[in-house]
C-alpha cells in the first residue's frame, strides 16, 4: 500500500498543481473571453481596439468645434471636479458608523495632487476625458512610506498616448505611444483608470460623445450652412444672363467686372453670368434648405440626453425656475453623480490596500453637503422635517424618511402635535384644574357658577347673588360640574343630563377629530395673544377619552369651544330662562 502511494504521489501532485492553476485562472480570468475570444498573449504583446471615435478627434471637430458639447462636457466636468473627496473609517457595525478622517494621508492626496495643479483642475481633466473619450486617467507618483500603495502625487493622463495591455491578470500593464509608437510599458499599478463601460470592450470604455456623434456631425454642417449663408451677405444662390455675351471671354470680362461691384457683405459669393439675354434668375432657398434650422432643435436634444441632460438646459425660452432646478437635479442624477461613482470606485480599488478592501474598515467618497446644489435642497427638507413634525410625525422617522443622514436622538421618537409642539404624551395625561376655572374669562351671557356676585347681562339683583330673587326653587340651578353645550368663543349654554350621556358614547375616531379641532383653535388664538387654556384642556380630556376607553364628566365639562359639534348639541340643548 505505501508502495502504491508513492507512485501515485507525483501524479498528485501534478493534478493539484493543474487544480491551483486553475483555480487562479477563475479568480483571475483572462479578458480573452470578454474580448470576444481574441488570443491574448502572456507576454504582454496583444493590443485590443479602442473605441471607434478616435480622441483627437472627438475633441477637435466635437469638443471644440460644437457648442453643445462644449456646453455639456465643461458642465460635467466642472460640476464633478467641485466635489470634495474624504477618507472616511469606520467607528462600529452599524450602516452609518463611519466618520472623516483628516489625518489621513489619502485624504492630503485628493486635496493636493500635487505642486503644479490644483485638485479641481486635476479632477477636471479626468472627467473631461471620461465624458468625451469614456477613460479617465491619474497617473501615480509612487512614494511615502504609507504601505503598499503609497502615493505622493497625481497627475492627470491623457488617453491619446495611452494604450491598455490585456494578459492572463486581466490588465498586465499599460503602454506609453508616442507619433503612434510605444516607447515604453508601465506597470498597471501607475495608473488609477476610470472608465465608462464598453459591452465589447471591458478594459477600454466608451464616451458619452459616442453615440450623438452623428448628431454632433449634423448640427455642425447646420452652424457651416449658416456661416456660409450670412457670408453670402443673405443672398440666396441666382444667375444672370446677357444676350450681348456671345463668347466664352466676354462672359469672363463681365463676371470679373460683377465680382468687383458686387460686394455688399458678400464675400466670394455672386451670381454666376451667363449670355443670350440680361436677366437674373434668383434661385432661391429649396425646401431641404429651410429645414436646416430647424433640425438643430433635434440635434441639441439627442446631445444633450447622451449627456445625461435634459435640453431645457440650453433653451432659455423654457427657462423657467421650477424648468432649470428640474434641468439642474437631471443634470446631477444622470451625468454628474455616475462619472463620481466610477472615479469614486477607481480611487478605492487603486488607494485602498487588500487588507482595508476586506475588513471594509476605510472607505474613500465625495461629499456633496458642499454643493450649492444639494445644500439648497437639504435646507428644503429640513423645512420639510418641521412640517413632518407638526403633523405627527416623530423627529426620528422623519429624518429616514427625507434622508437627511442625521443619527436618530434619544427621545427623537416622541410624536408631537401642533399646539405649541406639546408632546403627546403630556397631551394625554389630563386635566389638572376644574372644568370651570379653565376659562380664563367669564363668558358673555353666560352665568359663572363659583361666583354669584358676578352674574354677567345684569342678572344679579343684589339680595343673594343667584339673579333670582328670594326664590329657593330657582337657585343653585346650574351645577358647576354640569357640562355646557360649545358654543364658541363666548362660551355655550347648560346641557341636561340626556346630553352628557350622548358625550359620554362618543367613539374614539370621534373624540380624535375634536382634540384635533381643539389643537387648531388654539393654535389661532395664541396667534392672536388670546388664552387657549380652554381648548387645551379639551385636547387632553379628547385624547385621555381615547386612551382610556370612556369618557369622565370633567372631559365632557371642557367641551367649551367646539364649534364643530354645535349642531349635534343643539337638538338636547337646554335654554337657560332669561331674567
Amino acid at each position: 500500500m505505501k508502495l502504491i502511494e508513492a507512485l501515485a504521489a507525483p501524479r498528485r501532485a501534478e493534478l493539484a498543481q493543474k487544480a491551483a492553476e486553475l483555480a487562479g485562472m477563475v479568480r483571475k480570468m483572462s479578458p480573452s473571453q470578454a474580448l470576444g475570444g481574441i488570443s491574448i498573449d502572456p507576454g504582454g504583446s496583444t493590443t485590443v481596439p479602442q473605441n471607434d471615435l478616435n480622441p483627437t478627434t472627438a475633441v477637435r471637430d466635437g469638443f471644440k468645434k460644437n457648442v453643445w458639447v462644449y456646453a455639456c462636457v465643461t458642465r460635467l466636468a466642472s460640476a464633478a471636479s467641485s466635489l470634495m473627496w474624504r477618507v472616511e473609517k469606520r467607528t462600529g457595525e452599524g450602516e452609518r458608523d463611519w466618520e472623516p478622517d483628516p489625518n489621513d494621508w489619502r485624504t492630503k492626496l485628493l486635496a493636493y495632487p500635487n505642486r503644479s495643479m490644483s485638485a479641481k483642475e486635476v479632477f477636471y481633466y479626468a472627467f473631461a476625458w471620461l465624458a468625451i473619450n469614456g477613460n479617465g486617467l491619474l497617473r501615480r507618483v509612487a512614494g511615502g512610506g504609507n504601505g503598499p500603495n503609497s502615493t505622493i502625487e497625481l497627475w492627470p493622463a491623457s488617453p491619446v498616448n495611452v494604450q491598455p495591455v490585456p494578459g492572463p491578470a486581466w490588465i498586465i500593464g499599460y503602454n506609453i505611444l508616442e507619433n503612434g509608437k510605444v516607447i515604453r510599458k508601465v506597470d498597471p499599478e501607475e495608473f488609477i483608470h476610470c472608465r465608462l463601460p464598453d459591452p465589447l470592450n471591458p478594459i477600454w470604455g466608451v464616451g458619452m460623445l459616442q453615440s450623438a456623434w452623428a448628431s454632433v456631425q449634423a448640427d455642425v454642417a447646420s452652424a457651416e450652412w449658416r456661416k456660409t449663408l450670412y457670408a453670402s451677405g443673405g443672398v440666396p444662390p441666382g444667375a444672370i444672363t446677357d444676350a450681348s455675351l456671345t463668347t466664352t471671354e466676354l462672359v469672363t470680362e463681365a463676371h470679373a467686372q460683377l465680382k468687383r461691384a458686387w460686394q455688399r457683405n458678400a464675400k466670394e459669393v455672386v451670381p454666376m453670368v451667363l449670355g443670350a439675354g440680361t436677366n437674373y434668375l434668383p434661385f432661391g432657398f429649396s425646401a431641404a434648405d429651410m429645414m436646416i434650422p430647424q433640425d438643430r432643435e433635434l440635434t441639441v436634444a439627442e446631445i444633450a440626453t447622451a449627456f445625461g441632460m435634459l435640453p431645457a438646459m440650453f433653451d432659455s425660452s423654457a427657462a423657467t425656475y421650477d424648468n432649470l432646478r428640474t434641468a439642474v437635479r437631471f443634470m446631477y442624477d444622470n451625468g454628474v453623480l455616475p462619472l463620481a461613482d466610477i472615479m469614486r470606485d477607481a480611487l478605492n480599488l487603486s488607494l485602498l490596500t487588500d487588507e482595508e478592501r476586506e475588513s471594509d474598515s476605510v472607505y474613500i467618497t465625495y461629499d456633496l453637503t458642499q454643493v450649492p446644489f444639494f445644500r439648497a435642497e437639504r435646507e428644503a427638507k429640513i423645512e420639510q422635517l418641521g412640517k413632518a413634525i407638526r403633523s405627527g410625525i416623530s423627529r426620528n422617522d422623519g429624518v429616514n424618511l427625507l434622508d437627511l443622514g442625521l443619527e436618530d436622538t434619544e427621545g427623537g421618537d416622541s410624536v408631537f402635535i401642533e399646539t405649541g409642539l406639546t408632546l403627546l404624551s403630556e397631551a394625554a395625561e389630563g386635566i389638572k384644574e376644574p372644568p370651570v376655572a379653565a376659562f380664563a374669562s367669564n363668558p358673555i351671557m353666560q352665568p359663572n357658577p363659583d361666583d354669584a356676585e358676578e352674574m354677567p347681562g345684569g342678572m344679579n339683583d343684589g339680595k343673594d347673588g343667584s339673579g333670582m330673587g328670594d326664590d329657593p326653587s330657582k337657585k343653585k340651578m346650574y351645577n358647576p360640574a354640569q357640562p355646557r353645550d360649545p358654543g364658541g368663543d363666548e362660551g355655550g349654554q347648560w346641557i341636561s343630563e340626556e346630553g352628557m350621556a350622548a358625550e359620554s358614547a362618543r367613539t374614539p375616531e370621534e373624540h380624535r377629530s375634536a382634540a384635533s379641532y381643539h389643537a387648531r383653535r388654539a393654535k389661532e388664538l395664541q396667534d392672536k395673544g388670546r388664552s387657549a387654556k380652554a381648548h387645551e384642556d379639551a385636547v387632553g380630556a379628547h385624547l385621555d377619552a381615547v386612551d382610556s376607553g370612556t369618557t369622565r364628566d370633567s372631559m365632557v365639562a371642557n367641551l367649551s369651544s367646539d364649534r364643530a359639534h354645535q349642531t349635534e348639541f343643539r337638538s338636547r340643548r337646554t335654554k337657560r330662562p332669561h331674567a
